[in-house]
């Protein structure tokens, strides 16, 4: 596991930087001094957000020279303790770090940790950050690394093969080998022999084998128990729940801040969407009352009303909603023992007791919650008030 511990007086990284990240086996550790509390960018934590609890945020009570610094070596102890196969990346300009990085060399008491000055060094392949000399005052020029990486240990050029791939596997119609040898040897035949053409088949393997291996981590491929391939890449009605669901739970509250979340997101599904496309989903939101834009803010349901209430939104008619309301509550009493305990379980009973649509029922829970019957967890969970 990679640990990614950012002295945030010291070095403010940029978001977008983030992206190349692996939000499953990278943790980040954000020590914030006290006057840095406050002043953390939307932008900042939206990028974050993807790395769910893999984001550690560490606050400093109160100010003072080198306040920080013990903060942060209390946590490395605490990492090194737990997790002896850890990449440690210390993130500062304070060279102050070093003796402390040379101690756990030393002793060995983690797979690897290194002090970079920017975020975009630790980008850099596992491979190159483990076999990185012991960093000092030197600065690891940007011409320096390119001339040190090959083409399998380019981060970049890597991930821009795996979206190459993604999209190849994702078309309609496409042939999809059903063994694993089968993939990569498709993958570094046919679908990346351009971009591969130039090294030589075993480099060209292990290229193919590292892109198969993250669809493996993130379950876009899976092994079945016959020991064949099945292929669960995100279609584009599974891409609009995703979507619609990733907007609802970071609330973005400006039109470029939702619109870099819907990017982010789509992104990670392999799915490059342009400005239009954004703009379209946009309107969607909007259409089904889960989002309203005002200028360049965004206010999301549910909405307050001119007296300051909030307003309830509307899933079929003001008539018609009373008597679904009235009808979903009866389903509660009636099962009062054995309620539904997951969103899932909920939306199929609600489909055959309401015989709603399943906007339309999205709508309700929505509803429901906002009259706090019940609240749902980030896994689905049904927890009753």
């Amino acid at each position: 596991m990679k640990h990614i511990l950012i002295d945030f007086e010291n070095v403010q990284p940029d978001p977008a930087q983030l992206i190349g990240l692996d939000d499953e086996s990278s943790h980040i550790w954000l020590f914030l001094g006290k006057l840095q509390q406050k002043a953390l960018s939307v932008e900042l934590c939206e990028a974050l957000c993807r790395f769910g609890k893999n984001v550690h945020f560490v606050r400093v009570a109160k100010t003072g020279k080198n306040a920080l610094d013990f903060y942060l070596a209390y946590y490395l102890g605490r990492i090194t303790e737990q997790d002896k196969d850890a990449l440690v990346c210390i993130l500062s300009r304070d060279s102050g770090f070093d003796v402390l990085v040379e101690h756990l060399k030393t002793e060995y008491l983690c797979r690897g940790i290194v002090r970079l000055d920017s975020l975009e060094e630790a980008l850099r392949p596992e491979e190159m950050l483990l076999a990185s000399p012991f960093l000092q005052n030197e600065a690891v020029t940007s011409c320096a690394v390119a001339a040190e990486i090959l083409p399998y240990q380019d981060t970049k050029f890597i991930g821009e093969c795996q979206k190459k791939v993604a999209q190849a596997l994702m078309k309609k119609n496409v042939f999809r080998p059903h063994s694993r040898g089968n993939l990569i040897s498709a993958i570094h035949k046919f679908i990346l022999c351009e971009e591969l053409g130039s090294l030589d088949l075993k480099e060209k393997h292990k290229i193919a084998e590292e892109i198969v291996a993250k669809f493996e981590a993130k379950e876009f491929i899976r092994p079945e128990s016959n020991g064949l391939l099945s292929y669960h890449f995100v279609n584009h009605e599974e891409l609009l729940e995703i979507l619609t669901k990733q907007v609802k739970a970071s609330k973005a509250k400006t039109v470029t801040a939702l619109q870099n979340v819907i990017r982010t997101k789509a992104a990670g599904c392999y799915y490059d969407l342009a400005d239009n496309d954004i703009d379209t989903l946009i309107a969607y939101l909007k259409k089904k009352q889960i989002l309203k834009q005002a200028g360049d803010k965004i206010e999301y349901a549910p909405f307050i009303t001119p007296a300051g209430k909030p307003a309830q939104p509307i899933i079929v008619n003001n008539q018609e909603d009373v008597k679904i309301i009235q009808a979903a509550n009866q389903f509660f009493t009636k099962c009062a023992k054995n309620k539904p305990t997951s969103k899932k379980a909920l939306v199929n009973s609600f489909k055959a007791t309401l015989k709603l649509q399943e906007q339309q029922i999205e709508t309700l829970i929505q509803v429901l919650t906002a009259q706090k019957k019940f609240t749902i967890g980030d896994t689905g969970k049904i927890t009753y008030q």
